[in-house]
């Protein structure tokens, strides 16, 4: 006689306590997170939902709590109203449970970004020569300006390009010599805003949307301390977030 076909076993039904045990578990993360961020507790889950999103555009998938705010709060205030047949699916209770996973444990910026690309310094007394030299034999573009333990700036190929275009307008001929980074930097306004400094345990998400909130944001130098000595661990560029996939 042949086997009988294996059958997966029914799931037993989930209980309004499965799913109220969840949503307080994330209203705990939530709230926590509230703190961390904005310093305060003393607010309600919806309120914290609300402000954290505010806060941080990178978390509006937070929005998506709503609704499982809104059936907590229908049968906590009103259990009496539900019939006993009327129980929360064990989807409903899974989703929930991915919010408190998220909120647990976000995926730092090291884990998906930083690992992707390798990072160059360079002084202020670095010649410009060197870094052209560099430059045409290697795929870089991006350079934190280091010294005594801080970074002073970061020099990309847009503030060269600019650089360049501005000595070769104003002078018929042009001498790279003795040109140093710190010159080159002086120059130039607008690096002074197209770089961030985060912590190695930084949200990866949060760092995503740095690029959204910063138009002439070029790149995010990871470190490990915020107080020198920094210690440069990685940079992030657009490249990367975009390679990722993490703008949304």
């Amino acid at each position: 006689m042949a086997d009988a076909p294996n059958e997966t076993p029914p799931l037993q039904p989930a209980t309004w306590d499965d799913f109220l045990g969840i949503m307080k578990q994330v209203e705990r993360e939530v709230t926590l997170l509230h703190k961390q961020r904005l310093g305060s507790d003393r607010v309600t889950f919806r309120t914290a939902v609300k402000d954290l999103i505010q806060a941080d555009k990178s978390l509006a998938w937070l929005d998506n709590l709503h609704p499982f705010i809104d059936i907590r709060n229908a049968y906590a205030h009103n259990p009496n109203l539900h019939p006993p047949a009327l129980i929360p699916s064990h989807e409903l209770v899974t989703e929930a449970s991915a919010f408190c996973d998220r909120l647990r444990h976000p995926v730092k910026v090291l884990e998906r970004y930083v690992q992707l690309r390798k990072v160059v310094t360079v002084k202020p007394s670095t010649r410009l020569t060197s870094v052209l030299r560099f430059v045409s034999k290697n795929d870089f573009s991006q350079f934190p300006i280091y010294e005594n333990g801080n970074v002073a700036g970061l020099l990309t190929e847009k503030t060269i390009t600019r650089w360049l275009a501005k000595r070769f307008v104003e002078q018929a001929t042009l001498s790279l010599t003795d040109v140093t980074i710190a010159a080159v930097i002086a120059s130039d306004l607008s690096s002074s805003d197209n770089f961030r400094l985060v912590s190695y345990k930084e949200r990866a998400d949060s760092v995503a949307h740095l690029f959204v909130e910063h138009i002439d944001l070029e790149a995010v130098i990871v470190v490990r301390s915020m107080t020198a000595p920094l210690g440069i661990m990685g940079i992030v560029t657009t490249w990367d977030v975009m390679n990722a996939g993490s703008v949304q």
